[in-house]
């Protein structure tokens, strides 16, 4: 089961997943500058989305060497959350689907291969060739997209690169610099914009039944309970407004359009689960920031199985037993060739057909706004 963490640094615990009757594999790729720098020249020379590359060669190798491991090529999975669900999704839309993918089953949570902070490549050029002249490897009136220029980078001290490059993301993008790099169309590894690729049914049709996709959901409430919370703690309600947008335009849309477009073009199954609890409550009023609820990332602890989430968790019985139980299913799922019979029935477009992650009946359930962003 190779995992494709996402783009941003965090802390997280696998040991949940012991004594499994399962391979865990971590996989690591380029990141910033060195995994997702382009240009024309880049282009040319092949380089693009190294990033992605690497991972597809991660995944490769696995499928040419796990037996040595004691596991089965036939039956590996690919697990990934947020931008590392997204590049699952981005493996499945590579080369428009033509090549397959190097893996039989997939858990995508929160993320789709829609769900990238920037595919633009006029603006991922752009910063490649800001760090290129920063590095001295493009002098003022020179042509920055030259094989000359490449060559340059190449040669260039890897700490140096590394060190402009965030410098540049953090200040353009605080605090993490989302989006300052990131997959782009070349032609080759992604032809078009994912969305449009999934329309038209180029990915990868290899899987074996079924696919899981999953999104985080903000609770909503009514206007006025958010105005009395605000009240309280100091937080605009138009907050919650805008969580909601950025939310389906993140996550929720992405997601549902990808399980959708999949199910019609395929018949292999897509199940989908809503997550609606997290254990980072101490944590987030630690922070100072109380009215993050069921925020992006809260899903991890429960998957993995995790104790301990580091800056502090909800240990609680209740929460504890509901970690054991959604990793149990994904056990079963990575493991056995049928879904959870407990799991609701394929995706057909409608919310019923959405298992709930829940200790308890009880949770409130935003609306999405689907039909308003297609």
């Amino acid at each position: 089961m190779p995992w494709a963490r996402a783009r941003r640094c965090s802390t997280n615990q696998t040991a949940g997943l012991d004594g499994q009757p399962l391979i865990f594999v971590a996989i690591n790729y380029r990141l910033g500058f060195v995994g997702f720098a382009t240009g024309q020249a880049v282009i040319k020379t092949g380089q693009t989305n190294a990033g992605l590359r690497d991972q597809r060669a991660a995944l490769q190798w696995l499928q040419n060497n796990i037996a040595s491991f004691g596991g089965d090529p036939t039956r590996v999975t690919a697990i990934g959350q947020s931008v590392g669900a997204s590049d699952i999704g981005l493996q499945m839309t590579a080369f428009g689907g033509a090549e397959g993918v190097p893996f039989q089953k997939a858990v995508m949570m929160s993320g789709a291969p829609g769900l990238n902070f920037n595919t633009m490549s006029s603006l991922v050029a752009d910063n490649t060739a800001m760090i290129a002249r920063q590095v001295g490897c493009v002098k003022d009136g020179e042509d920055e997209q030259t094989e000359d220029v490449v060559q340059c980078l190449r040669e260039a001290p890897f700490d140096v690169l590394t060190n402009l490059s965030v410098s540049a993301m953090r200040a353009a993008r605080p605090p993490f610099g989302e989006g300052f790099f990131s997959p782009t169309y070349d032609g080759e590894f992604i032809l078009e914009r994912p969305s449009k690729l999934i329309e038209k049914a180029g990915l990868s049709r290899t899987f074996l039944p079924p696919l899981r996709s999953s999104w985080s959901y903000i609770p909503e409430g009514p206007v006025s309970d958010f105005e009395f919370m605000a009240q309280g703690q100091g937080v605009s309600p138009h907050y919650y407004r805008a969580a909601q947008i950025n939310r389906d335009l993140w996550f929720t849309c992405p997601v549902l359009d990808l399980a959708w477009q999949y199910g019609q073009h395929n018949s292999h199954d897509v199940r989908l689960y809503e997550h609606n609890e997290t254990r980072f409550t101490p944590s987030y009023l630690s922070m100072g920031v109380p009215m993050w609820k069921v925020a992006h990332l809260s899903d991890i602890p429960y998957v993995l199985n995790s104790q301990g989430p580091g800056g502090g968790a909800d240990n609680s019985a209740s929460q504890l037993s509901l970690s054991a139980a959604i990793s149990k299913r994904i056990v079963k799922f990575v493991t056995s060739e049928e879904p959870d019979k407990e799991l609701s029935p394929a995706f057909n477009g409608t919310m019923e057909d959405v298992t709930h992650n829940s200790p308890s009946s009880i949770y409130l359930l935003a609306g999405f706004r689907r039909s308003v962003w297609k």
